[in-house]
């Protein structure tokens, strides 16, 4: 294989290491938001000042893309090798095993595809999800076109689930120029970093140009869905999907195309590589009648229920089953709607999403058909308990995480410890106000793509950018059109909502405001030597579910 190979900046295999893996992770065809590793073996002095053969590979929760120096925990090869010689291993053992082998004890989790980069002997060992190599193996016939496309010197794995015997199985093949996982990705290797990376573009290239010979379905293009036709969705949507708890959606138009396909049920029952399930479920939501979104929603859970009931006896001790709304959701004429706790991760599976409908998409193109796991084979992904109990051990929710907050008067005095404090407890915010400038500084003290500043239709920008809202915080009298669509919207949703006003004497920021059903309404009256903290204390309290049981109340501050 000829190869032209760039050259890797840096003045140690780490430094390498990090900048191979970054320039690996740029390209979100070849690897997306943690997804894939890479490794290098180095000679380091350990804690007696011996040289020993050392790994570093990608740790757990790191992400290609940004990944640092620390993002790379060490393991002492020479511990690692001789499990090679054991015909099997249990994940649990495995874990407990590589975790005695660590250069520095306590830190980072090594990845769970650690012994896939211990075995093979080469110095640096890459490993992606590349979209064009999944598109060639998940078709009926992955075998042929893979070596068509590739070459015979290019070597197959079986789909197999990352741990012991993927590591041995690919092992065994490292007298190939590289290897394809089905269904999984690509494993290349090299003795500079150079060659590893390179190999890997090269055979991407060779994928795409094989591809390329096939061509892509005509287009369909739906009548597009009007904005109103979009809100109503998205509170709907959002009225549902927060079921479990209150749920920020995002808007993915660049998925237009794959939406409005005739084949989406099928585009949607399948995913490009089986680490998307762990962040975006087993399939998407095909929505086909915008009058039936519930019952719609409805069919899905019930199918994913049945597929549950169908593995109990293969769920993992311990374990319940997840929840069965949809995290992904193909609208034509619209694109995708995805759904999570707050906006980054939101965005990110929506970008999850794009590459594995897009996987589906060009392989139907191709080859008119697709292949995909077993049932059982994705029961056994998506319930896998090395995968659930980082889920298990994750924080609790913070008391407004996936809320969305409208502030009022986001241009006074007190707007910047209220938004900020709104924010520690994971709210979203529309900053609503006339001070551009004061508006622009308040935003700027927030964490990025939290918070917007509303023009002059605050709640539907809020809808647009969030799927809807939750809490209205006037720190200042707020126009009857925006608390009456406040209303509306509160209505579609059929969630319930949230009024916090300021009092000052015998005014308040919310005049006018009847009772309303499903929508809690209390006031701080501030003194005016009120210390601008606990201002923002009680406001962030008196929005938050632990005043639940407030309504009516007047909480003085000063």
């Amino acid at each position: 294989m000829t190869e032209t190979q760039p050259t890797i900046p840096g003045g140690t295999d780490l430094e390498k290491l990090v900048n191979r893996s970054r320039m690996l992770g740029a390209d979100k065809t070849l690897v997306v938001h943690g997804g894939g590793n890479t490794s290098s073996k180095t000679r380091e002095r350990d804690h007696l000042g011996r040289e020993r053969d050392v790994l570093r590979v990608k740790g757990s929760g790191t992400d290609l893309k940004t990944i640092g120096a620390d993002g790379f925990p060490g393991l002492y090869l020479d511990e690692l090798l001789p499990l090679r010689e054991r015909e099997a291993m249990s994940d649990e053992d495995m874990v407990a095993y590589l975790a005695r082998c660590m250069v520095e004890p306590g830190s980072r989790n090594p990845s769970i595809e650690t012994l896939l980069h211990a075995f093979l002997r080469a110095r640096h060992v890459d490993h992606t999800h590349a979209d064009a190599i999944c598109v060639l193996t998940n078709t009926p016939e992955g075998q042929r076109h893979v070596h068509a496309a590739l070459g015979d010197d290019v070597a197959i794995v079986p789909y197999s689930r990352p741990g012991f015997g993927l590591a041995r199985d690919v092992a065994q093949l490292a007298g190939s120029s590289a290897v394809v996982l089905a269904w999984h990705g690509l494993v290349t290797w090299g003795d500079t970093h150079e060659e590893s990376y390179q190999r890997t573009i090269n055979l991407v290239q060779r994928a795409e140009a094989y591809l390329a010979q096939f061509p892509a379905s005509a287009p369909v293009v739906r009548e597009d869905l009007s904005q109103e036709q979009v809100e109503a969705l998205l509170l709907e949507l959002r009225g549902i999907l927060s079921r479990d708890g209150r749920r920020i959606l995002h808007v993915d138009r660049s998925q237009r195309a794959i939406a409005d396909r005739n084949d989406i049920d099928a585009v949607a029952a399948r995913r490009g590589t089986p680490d998307h399930m762990l962040r975006i479920g087993t399939k998407s939501l095909p929505l086909h009648d915008l009058s039936r979104v519930a019952e719609e929603i409805a069919a899905f859970e019930e199918k994913y229920l049945g597929y549950v009931a169908r593995h109990q006896h293969l769920l993992p001790a311990g374990l319940n089953a997840m929840s069965s709304l949809p995290r992904i959701i193909l609208v034509p004429g619209l694109g995708v709607v995805a759904t999570g706790p707050d906006a980054k991760t939101t965005k990110m599976n929506a970008e999850i999403s794009a590459r594995s409908h897009s996987v589906t998409a060009r392989a139907l193109d191709a080859f008119g058909a697709v292949d995909w796991l077993s049932e059982d084979e994705v029961f056994a992904f998506d319930y896998w308990p090395l995968e659930l109990r980082k889920l298990q051990t994750a924080p609790s929710p913070r008391p407004l995480s996936g809320h969305v907050v409208l502030l009022g008067g986001a241009d006074n005095g007190y707007a910047p410890h209220v938004a900020q404090r709104l924010a520690a407890d994971g709210a979203h915010l529309v900053l609503i106000g006339s001070d551009a400038a004061q508006l622009e500084q308040v935003q700027s003290a927030l964490p990025a793509g939290i918070s917007l500043v509303a023009g002059s239709y605050p709640v539907a920008e809020a809808i647009r950018a969030f799927g809807g809202l939750d809490v209205l915080v006037a720190l200042a009298p707020v126009e009857g059109t925006v608390l009456a669509n406040f209303t509306v919207a509160m209505h579609r949703q059929g969630l319930d909502g949230v009024l916090v006003g300021v009092r000052s004497g015998e005014e308040t920021a919310l005049r006018d405001v009847s009772e309303l059903a499903g929508v809690r309404r209390n006031d701080v009256a501030i003194a005016d030597d009120a210390d601008p903290s606990l201002v923002a204390e009680s406001i962030a309290f008196l929005a938050s579910s632990r005043s639940s049981g407030t309504r009516g109340v007047t909480l003085p501050v000063g």
